[in-house]
């Protein structure tokens, strides 16, 4: 009761209420005690003063079913944030922020809107899932540092890298985001990792890469490997030694060494899907029974419609989905497709302009083909 009472006077003393927003002014200092939840329902929070938690000093709860942010020009540090937003609400960043014990989840999107979570070494993400989690279309990561020394499937901070050595990594910095990696004629998944030990040599180390659905980006996760990059352009793919989908999560063995890492297509498996950005469209030859389904895609960028053609050897329904860069699903189309050539229609005029992923598939879940989509 005395941190509530605390909180309350601190709270008439220093904050200026207006509209949406809680603001700490200027000048001003809040102090928590006594592990005080303080709800913000359906109201941001503007920092300029002085909010500088220390642990168990207790937490900051957004919920409600209208957007919120937090900004200001001074770094909050924050104990606990936790995200309760309902109806498809969201919580964005306006500015970097530190936590020191975690951010729990319950419902709704965090978005990292180009700005960072700087994790204190002992703190962890609580209750992710494909419903509530992080994202962050326009950059941004969370971050930790920690000490690796001999890990054995050690998670900081829970973020998703696990990692295994026989050797000491030291002071090691794990970003995790969730842009899409420039590999050349793919792009990724939306989720990275920066992995920087301060020992990053003859390391023989075991990586298992954890994902989301709903940051598949379209991708078929039965063919995803992983990827590295030594300074975010030049990328090699480094294959998988362990795959599972119903986990989801990708694990590779004898790493040497660390940097940036992410999950793409093995290029060498995606002859079958074909995407033609021409205006026009293609010219696609008759098949026989021998000939293995094909899928196309035009224009792309596209503005009104987006043109398939997808060639199979025997009859079968379709269903295309389109998601938004959340993964969220947007649209579903069905469709029969006769055996042969088949072109279908997709009307995408109403949809705000952005980044799109178009899965297809048919065959009773068989054949899975996708694109990713600019829509002007």
């Amino acid at each position: 009761m005395k941190g509530k009472i605390l909180l309350s006077l601190f709270i008439f003393l220093n904050y200026c209420i207006s509209g949406q927003v809680v603001k700490l002014t200027s000048g001003a200092t809040l102090k928590t005690t006594g592990s005080v939840v303080v709800t913000l329902d359906n109201l941001n929070l503007e920092n300029d003063g002085t909010l500088n938690q220390v642990a168990g000093e207790g937490s900051f709860l957004f919920k409600g079913n209208q957007n919120a942010t937090i900004s200001g020009a001074s770094l909050p540090v924050f104990d606990i944030v936790e995200i309760a937003k309902t109806g498809g609400a969201e919580l964005s960043l306006m500015r970097n922020i530190n936590v020191i014990s975690g951010v729990n989840f319950t419902s709704g999107l965090f978005n990292l809107n180009n700005n960072t979570i700087l994790l204190f070494p002992n703190g962890l993400l609580n209750g992710e899932s494909e419903n509530s989690r992080f994202y962050g279309a326009n950059g941004g990561y969370i971050e930790i540092t920690t000490a690796l020394n001999t890990p054995s499937s050690v998670n900081p901070g829970n973020l998703g890298a696990i990692i295994s050595s026989s050797q000491n990594l030291g002071s090691t910095t794990i970003r995790r985001g969730h842009q899409s990696q420039p590999i050349p004629s793919a792009g990724s998944i939306f989720r990275y990792y920066d992995i920087l030990p301060t020992n990053n040599n003859s390391l023989n180390a075991t990586f298992r890469f954890q994902y989301f659905d709903a940051e598949l980006n379209g991708f078929d996760e039965r063919t995803v490997v992983m990827w590295k990059s030594p300074d975010n352009i030049n990328w090699t793919n480094q294959g998988f030694t362990v795959r599972n989908t119903i986990a989801n999560y990708v694990e590779q063995s004898g790493i040497a060494d660390f940097s940036r890492w992410t999950l793409s297509d093995d290029i060498a498996a995606r002859p079958l899907i074909s995407v033609n950005t021409r205006q026009s469209a293609p010219k696609i030859s008759g098949i026989d029974g021998n000939t293995k389904d094909m899928w196309k895609a035009w224009p792309n960028p596209a503005a009104q419609t987006l043109h398939l053609n997808i060639i199979v050897s025997t009859e079968s329904k379709a269903v295309v989905k389109i998601f938004d860069s959340k993964g969220a699903l947007i649209a579903t189309h069905n469709h029969f497709l006769m055996r042969g050539s088949n072109q279908l229609n997709i009307d995408i005029s109403k949809l705000p302009a952005g980044i799109y992923h178009v899965v297809g598939e048919w065959g009773n879940g068989q054949a899975t083909k996708n694109v990713r989509l600019v829509k002007l």
